[in-house]
């Protein structure tokens, strides 16, 4: 399984992003009327248009994906997996999504893309008896398909690192991908400071 550093990490999920053919997926998942997914920030975001310029587009390109993960050091194997170019290590990956809300569609369709990229791909669909244990979800050991809804997920500070699931707030926060930027947390935390005081 991957473990780079950021520059090959970066390279990996350019590639991810463009084996994927998001119109296929809302297709599936809508009958192609919910818009493509590229931010946290939809179409009729109140500040989508200013944020517009400084958000990566990365269209379906299969050739493309392919350049990208073997810039960041795995080509394809002769197997036609994803094989790391020093170690000979096979790119695997886990994908997991909470049973219903046609999850198990979603990331099959997901899975398949891909697939064909060249991920070792291992689907594991969350049973609905499992379906409050946030410890499970927090500790898994691939990627956690979820459909996010309510308010816009960076204004309820979902990116914050104090928000990454851990024994310290009991597994309740949602920053699922555990994404950490100290920079961008204390922006954040300046925000909600100011929309206080105002």
């Amino acid at each position: 399984k991957p473990k780079d550093g950021p520059s090959t990490t970066l390279a990996l999920r350019k590639g991810l992003y463009s084996a994927l053919d998001r119109q296929a997926v809302s297709e599936v998942m809508s009958g192609g009327l919910a818009p493509i997914a590229d931010s946290y920030f939809p179409p009729d975001h109140a500040l989508r248009q200013d944020l517009q310029p400084f958000i990566p587009q990365f269209p379906y390109d299969p050739t493309r994906a392919a350049q990208y993960f073997t810039d960041g050091g795995w080509p394809r194997g002769a197997d036609g997996v994803l094989t790391h170019s020093t170690n000979g290590d096979r790119f695997e990956q886990e994908i997991w999504a909470r049973e219903g809300a046609g999850n198990d569609k979603l990331i099959s369709v997901i899975a398949d893309f891909w697939k064909k990229a060249g991920v070792d791909q291992t689907i594991y669909v969350i049973p609905a008896a499992q379906r409050g244990n946030a410890e499970l979800e927090a500790t898994r050991s691939g990627l956690l398909i979820v459909n996010p809804s309510g308010n816009n997920p960076y204004e309820i500070d979902r990116l914050h690192t104090k928000n990454i699931p851990s024994a310290a707030n009991r597994w309740s926060s949602n920053n699922y991908g555990g994404y950490s930027n100290p920079k961008a947390d204390v922006l954040v935390d300046k925000d909600r400071k100011s929309t206080r005081l105002n």
